[in-house]
């Protein structure tokens, strides 16, 4: 009977130790399922954040990105990198990708040198496109070599550089001819003998003219220049009231007759007097007067600038027609891009000016709720429109 107590007792000691066993290795296999689920969720996380950034690559960032392999094939390509090459990408070598013998030499010149992992350069890309083109060389391991290409359409800045370039030989140019024309004045003003001839007179109202003419040209660019800061910051003050149209069309082009007359030119104003807008008067005074100064100076002799304005229940829409020589229809679409003046006459004295009254209007127009586009015709005339919010309160 003691024997079968004692190995009662034995048993279930080591049962209980058996027991003890097992539920520490439960325990501890909890917690490596726990640590293994820890593990999946982080590498879930890292999986959703790598979809993320591969969205990121391929749709939001604007430069192109190409990652090839050692052997120059195709890994990755984003949308923009797409774009420019016009059809998929991956599995193809460089140069069947992008078609292009420059961006296919840098990356040799990477390849070939083995101290040299990065270089840049600006390529001329199809259709006028100018490419600010990167190439780093990626080294994970002696056996594992990837290369970068970073694309960057920088086409619209160099044009703005070198539009900048211009406009500033335009103002130069322009503040020549007044301040000369200023000192001329100066010149026969303090001269006595002048004065006292019998064409004194005569002199001195010419000059006098010239003197206005060459003021109202100084205003004009200092006019442009403050408005072009304001549109830079981001703070144009517009504010919108109801506005007669015609009083504001003729103190806009009030300053323009002077200039008119010196071409044998007519402005012609015919709009209703009972027609009121929502307007800035100052600066829609500046669109109408930018716009009428483009078309004297690229109108004949006894030419006729004609302003004009239709109106239906919600918008009045004024027209501002030249018979000058017109735009090329290649140049439309740019004209009212900041800085971009179209060479229409072969007189330079003519053709001059910041480059920067249409772009300046159309931002105005816009800041109004309003449209603003352009008809032409070479030889046969131009007419810009631009359509401003009725007052229907009366």
């Amino acid at each position: 009977m003691q024997i079968l107590l004692f190995l009662s007792i034995i048993i279930t000691i080591g049962l209980g130790i058996l027991y003890l066993q097992a539920l520490r290795q439960a325990r501890s296999l909890k917690t490596q399922i726990e640590a293994y689920s820890a593990a999946q969720k982080e590498l879930l996380s890292r999986v959703e954040f790598s979809e993320l950034l591969d969205s990121v690559l391929r749709e939001v960032i604007d430069d192109g990105i190409v990652v090839l392999d050692a052997n120059q094939r195709v890994l990755f390509a984003n949308n923009k990198a797409r774009e420019l090459a016009d059809h998929e990408m991956v599995g193809e070598s460089l140069i069947a990708s992008l078609r292009h013998r420059g961006i296919d030499e840098l990356l040799l010149e990477v390849i070939e040198h083995d101290e040299q992992s990065y270089v840049q350069q600006l390529l001329n890309f199809n259709n006028n496109i100018k490419l600010d083109v990167q190439i780093h060389r990626l080294q994970k391991s002696k056996r594992e070599t990837f290369y970068v290409l970073l694309l960057r359409d920088v086409t619209a800045l160099k044009r703005a550089e070198v539009a900048r370039r211009e406009m500033v030989d335009n103002i130069t140019h322009e503040l020549n001819t007044p301040i000369t024309t200023m000192n001329l004045v100066v010149e026969t003003l303090d001269d006595d003998d002048i004065l006292r001839s019998k064409k004194g007179h005569k002199i001195l109202k010419e000059k006098i003219s010239d003197l206005r003419r060459s003021l109202g040209v100084v205003t004009q660019l200092i006019e442009e220049m403050k408005i072009l800061s304001e549109i830079q910051s981001g703070v144009l003050p517009i504010l919108l009231q109801p506005t007669p149209l015609l009083p504001m069309i003729e103190s806009a082009i009030a300053p323009l007759h002077p200039l008119a007359a010196d071409h044998q030119q007519q402005i012609q104003v015919e709009i209703p007097d009972d027609i009121i807008v929502y307007a800035h008067a100052y600066y829609l005074e500046r669109v109408v007067k930018n716009i009428t100064h483009n078309a004297i100076k690229f109108s004949p002799e006894n030419g006729i600038i004609c302003i004009t304005a239709t109106q239906d229940e919600q918008m009045v829409t004024v027209a501002i027609k030249d018979n000058g020589i017109g735009i090329p229809a290649d140049q439309l679409p740019r004209i009212f891009e900041r800085f971009y003046q179209v060479d229409r006459s072969r007189d330079r004295a003519r053709k001059n000016g910041t480059g920067l009254g249409l772009a300046i209007a159309k931002h105005i127009v816009q800041k109004h709720g309003g449209e603003i586009w352009v008809e032409s015709e070479e030889g046969k005339g131009t007419t810009f429109f631009f359509s401003l919010y009725k007052d229907t309160s009366s």
